[in-house]
């Protein structure tokens, strides 16, 4: 048997060592009986909110099971008030059947006991004329019933076709918004490009745009002409097409309507020498439709503005990219007098467009006395 004696800092290393590794084991240790107890907490803190909710879960349970115990209580005692009631009312039908029954036995023998010719035939008549009212007024109950039906059909069919065409309207409305805001944008970035770098502080023109910087600006007024063009091309071709005969089947359908319910009230003639109040306010409703339609249709059209302000911009922005593209590609010339044009142009141009904005949407038709002057006038600065 052999005994290894290890060097003092060895054994001083090795007790650091163990030491450390303790002190590292009981730290450990440390941190789980804390954690162990965190979860401890936690389990607890779930447990008391599962309890209550457990009892709050019951007690709405009972209260539910509750009210509903007293709803079936509730609509017991409905059925049995009503059952009441039927029983009630039909006893009170049979004792009036009986009682115009004897009444009408004890007229009949009155008739026969003192021979009254004149009361036995007006009796027979009577008869005669209950029989047919009654079948008439079954009839025309069941006609007023099938055309009341149609009434709500065309009604219905009317009512689908318009807010269809709402619909689409409103968001053809909202994208013209958009693109007249994007164009507005663009017109400002532009000019005011234009006057810091061709504008002198005070305000006069220092320097001629070259043909580079020409071809910039031809391509901007490009874009803008897109744009009109797509905001023109709402205003004809199949969009308005299709939109005229959505208009012209919703007139079909309104005219329909107008037909069922005239012949329908013709059969009721009110008792007073004037228009019942139906008519009159069937009269009405037709008549705002009426109004709707055309509102609709300008709107459809751009009749209210909108179309003759986006096609006369781009009639303008035309002649300008003529001109542009003559003196960028061909050596055309512009003058400093139009080029100062084009600049002051442009707030016309934002006007204009700001007005077409406040267009969208209207249902009247517009002045175009303002627009012709403003025509007038750009035709002179051109």
């Amino acid at each position: 048997m052999y005994i290894v004696y290890l060097p003092l800092s060895i054994c001083y290393y090795y007790a650091l060592a163990i030491k450390a590794i303790l002190e590292q084991f009981n730290s450990k240790t440390h941190t789980l009986v804390l954690e162990l107890e965190d979860v401890r907490e936690h389990d607890r803190r779930v447990t008391e909110e599962a309890e209550i909710a457990q009892r709050d879960l019951h007690q709405a349970l009972t209260e539910s099971q509750k009210n509903a115990s007293l709803l079936t209580e509730y609509h017991e005692l409905y059925d049995l008030q009503r059952k009441r009631l039927e029983k009630q009312i039909n006893l009170i039908a049979s004792e009036k059947e009986l009682w115009r029954g004897a009444a009408h036995t004890i007229a009949l023998k009155v008739i026969v006991e003192h021979k009254l010719a004149t009361s036995k035939r007006l009796s027979l008549a009577e008869q005669t004329w209950y029989t047919l009212a009654s079948h008439f007024s079954i009839y025309l109950m069941d006609k007023d019933t099938i055309e009341l039906t149609d009434v709500h059909k065309s009604a219905n069919a009317w009512r689908e076709i318009v807010e269809t065409f709402d619909r689409e309207q409103g968001q053809r409305e909202f994208e013209t918004t958009k693109n007249l805001a994007r164009l507005i944008k663009s017109i400002e970035t532009l000019r005011i490009a234009f006057r810091q770098d061709h504008f002198d502080l005070e305000g006069k023109l220092s320097q001629i745009p070259d043909p580079r910087k020409a071809i910039d600006y031809l391509n901007e007024i490009k874009r803008w002409e897109d744009s009109c063009t797509h905001e023109i091309e709402k205003f004809g071709g199949d969009t308005v097409l299709i939109n005229e005969e959505r208009m012209k089947k919703a007139d079909r359908q309104l005219k329909k309507w107008i037909d069922m319910t005239e012949r329908l009230l013709s059969r009721h003639p009110s008792t007073n020498s004037g228009d019942n109040t139906e008519q009159q306010a069937l009269r009405d409703l037709f008549e705002n439709i009426s109004i709707l339609h055309s509102q609709y249709r300008i709107r459809m059209t751009g009749e209210n503005g909108l179309a003759q302000t986006v096609i006369f911009f781009s009639n303008v922005l035309e002649s300008w990219s003529s001109k542009f593209n003559t003196y960028a590609y061909t050596g055309g010339k512009i003058s400093e007098g139009e080029w100062l044009a084009f600049y002051s142009q442009m707030d016309e141009w934002l006007e204009g467009i700001n007005k077409a904005v406040a267009f969208v949407g209207k249902s009247t038709k517009d002045s175009s006395d303002e627009l012709d002057e403003q025509k007038k006038g750009n035709a002179v600065k051109n």
